[in-house]
């Protein structure tokens, strides 16, 4: 072999000694995609996401999570939890009725779900007679039972309505009937007194109560709320009206409310708004005060991972006579 050859055959080996140690220069003019499939061509195939999930992670918020797009988690100072992500849990193991989880179907519509009771109670009396005789009075057979029987029966609905037809909208509804029985038409001699009624309920008489009945708009950080509802963060007063819940941030929320206020203590629709009367005078008579109260507050409230509470001022403000009745409320624990 000549010189020149000798040369050619090294110059041959080190180039192929080159090209086996350095596998990336094999690479070169061949695209990325390419390389990507042979450095990885052992490693476990990754799912493929599509630019409309893509779109709809990083998009606003949807139906029935507003704040999802933004990422704040905003407090839910509804009183009843709305979400329809719950688990099950060893509280509700045991309860008689439990709320409902989405399901394909629904999560595009109205998810309705509630509770309906019944509460009955019954009383009578049965039993012999004994014999009274008073002085002067002859002997006469007296029964020993109470010739009075009660029965009264109520009956309650709640039914909340979440993400309403696919939007932002949601419902509560909570009402109450109560009916009972007049003793007089079976009791012989029942004779009541003047200004007296059946033991029962508040008056004494039929029942339609509305405890709760209203919408709310769930916003990315604002929540309206239209109808009978309790503010539970500002001394639990109910109104027919509207409220307002801003989430400042994730731990504080600003709230305040607005319209009118039922008479404390009524039971029935019947009486919500009945004819006021104002303080008695000197002389102890009273004159009408009008109908309606008028009812508005605002305040705050904060929760973090070892305190939770709510402050404010709450003004109630008769339409006629009165004055206004201004008070401050704070809870915490």
């Amino acid at each position: 072999m000549s010189r020149t050859g000798a040369t050619r055959s090294r110059a041959l080996a080190a180039a192929l000694v080159a090209m086996a140690t350095t596998p990336s220069a094999w690479a070169q003019g061949q695209d990325d995609e390419e390389v990507i499939k042979v450095e990885d061509e052992d490693a476990p195939a990754k799912p493929k996401v599509s630019k409309k999930k893509a779109a709809s992670e990083d998009g606003d918020a949807t139906a029935g999570s507003a704040a999802a797009g933004s990422g704040l988690q905003k407090q839910d100072l509804t009183g009843h939890d709305l979400g329809t992500t719950k688990k099950e849990n060893v509280f509700e193991k045991d309860r008689f009725f439990v709320d409902k989880a989405d399901s394909d179907k629904t999560a595009k519509g109205t998810l309705v779900q509630g509770s309906l009771t019944s509460t009955t109670f019954g009383y009578s009396e049965s039993g012999g007679t004994v014999k009274a005789a008073a002085q002067g009075v002859p002997e006469t057979a007296v029964p020993s039972a109470s010739q009075f029987s009660r029965l009264f029966t109520d009956l309650r609905l709640q039914t909340d309505f979440r993400h309403i037809a696919g939007s932002r909208w949601e419902a509560r509804v909570d009402v109450r009937g109560r009916a009972i029985t007049d003793p007089s038409p079976s009791t012989t001699g029942y004779q009541p007194a003047t200004n007296s009624s059946v033991q029962s309920g508040f008056l004494g008489e039929n029942e339609l109560e509305v405890k709760e009945a209203w919408l709310v708009r769930n916003g990315v950080r604002s929540d309206l709320f239209f109808g009978r509802q309790f503010v539970p963060d500002l001394g639990g007063v109910k109104i027919d009206g509207l409220r307002i819940d801003y989430a400042s941030s994730p731990k504080f929320t600003l709230l305040g409310f607005g319209g009118l206020y039922p008479i404390r203590g009524s039971r029935s629709i019947t009486t919500d708004y009945t004819v006021l009367q104002s303080n008695p005078a000197n002389d102890g008579t009273r004159t009408e005060a009008g109908r309606f109260t008028g009812a508005g507050g605002f305040g705050a409230a904060y929760r973090t991972l070892d305190a939770y509470g709510s402050f404010g001022g709450v003004a109630l403000v008769p339409l006629s006579s009165e004055r206004a009745r201004i008070f401050n409320t704070s809870t915490g624990y």
